[in-house]
């Protein structure tokens, strides 16, 4: 049986762009509304999203239960792993991004709602959202701050999912996985050269073997 969300804000909490600063706003059930500071200007969107995540982090205990993926959320994995292994990490502010981005679209889903049509939608979503520097909801207020992501961005937040999953199953908190349907890596750039180019090149070959 799936958990309710006691306890839980009715909105996810999430950046927003005030006076050329961002703040995280968030709401309960009773329709309170909370606003909090980041300390970070318009332009430093990664701190922005570092300060979100340790928000969510500090406000959310995790509740595992009896470890089936069917009645943990998976923003308790999410949670579990920024706790725990973050802190460990090089790239914290990208980390911080990805694990941001997962919470909010897998807000209310169990692990075991991990499907690969569901997988296909948060990368729809996410490709929809533009990066760190300009989601869909803060272009009207900062529209210098936006640019278009490819499906390797989507496919990276899935690997930290999928790794923020595995930490989980380590540490005895999941009984067991459950996939996670990822968009295939991009393939090697191919460059085409021009007949110029290719003539120096075969220039400079013969050169170098005589």
């Amino acid at each position: 049986m799936r958990r309710s969300n006691r306890g839980r804000p009715a909105k996810g909490a999430r950046l927003y762009v005030r006076d050329n600063r961002f703040v995280i706003l968030d709401q309960w059930p009773d329709g309170r509304r909370r606003e909090i500071g980041t300390g970070a200007s318009a332009s430093d969107c990664a701190t922005a999203e570092r300060r979100l995540a340790e928000y969510l982090a500090e406000k959310h205990v995790p509740d595992f239960g009896a470890g089936h993926p069917a009645e943990i959320l998976i923003t308790d994995v999410l949670a579990y792993y920024a706790e725990h292994h973050a802190p460990k990490t090089v790239r914290r502010d990208s980390l911080a991004l990805s694990i941001t981005k997962l919470g909010e679209f897998f807000a209310a889903k169990t692990v075991n709602d991990l499907t690969p049509q569901l997988c296909n939608e948060f990368v729809d979503w996410r490709i929809g959202q533009g990066d760190a520097r300009g989601s869909n909801k803060w272009r009207a207020r900062a529209p210098n701050i936006s640019r278009t992501l490819n499906p390797a961005t989507a496919r990276n937040d899935l690997l930290v999912l999928q790794a923020a999953q595995r930490f989980c199953w380590e540490n005895r908190k999941l009984t067991q996985l459950v996939p996670v349907a990822k968009p295939r890596p991009s393939g090697p750039r191919v460059t085409v050269l021009t007949r110029s180019e290719a003539a120096r090149l075969l220039l400079g070959a013969r050169s170098d073997g005589m």
